[in-house]
């Protein structure tokens, strides 16, 4: 007499994994605060070409040691990381250079990073900061509406890449029927 038995086992493998985080719990106007991407490829995937695009919030602008990235046609120098120039310059740059920082009329950015590679299980981490402005933007201008302490922040990030899946071995156990009760 034999005994028959079905399962079905459905796994989603997710391909990369996204983290941000800020050791900085107040934002003050004029003020740096540091934020940490961290991403984590799944222990099947390796990731080649990854590109990370992080759109910080109307009200932030990211820092770079070597430009002012800010809109020529903007009339504050808030993003120009020599407005405080008795800070190190390493804190004003990210870990890894951005490949494009692009400031939108709504007062947005979009930063990327692009070319990244990472092998299945592995993580990075990069780093980068961003200056707290002193008012909103509305068609790359300071609006009437200056930035509060208790205003919400929202935060996007996206990423695409292309994906080497790595083989996964598996053994599969066979009972004899007499093992069971």
């Amino acid at each position: 007499r034999g005994v028959t038995d079905t399962a079905v086992l459905d796994r989603t493998a997710e391909d990369l994994r996204i983290a941000k985080s800020s050791p900085t719990s107040t934002f003050a106007n004029g003020g740096v605060i540091s934020y940490g991407l961290t991403m984590t490829a799944s222990e099947y995937t390796s990731l080649s070409d990854l590109s990370v695009t992080d759109t910080l919030p109307d009200g932030l602008c990211p820092l770079d040691p070597a430009a002012n990235l800010e809109n020529a046609t903007s009339q504050l120098a808030e993003c120009d990381p020599a407005v405080d120039p008795s800070a190190s310059p390493a804190m004003y740059g990210p870990s890894l250079p951005y490949s494009a920082a692009t400031e939108h009329a709504d007062g947005t950015w979009a930063v990327t990073w692009q070319g990244l590679s990472l092998a299945a299980g592995t993580s990075t981490t990069i780093t980068f900061p961003a200056r707290v402005r002193q008012y909103y933007q509305d068609n790359f201008n300071d609006e009437a509406s200056p930035i509060a302490s208790r205003d919400d922040v929202t935060n996007t990030v996206t990423s695409s890449a292309t994906t080497s899946i790595q083989p996964v071995s598996y053994t599969h156990l066979t009972l004899p029927t007499s093992d069971l009760v």
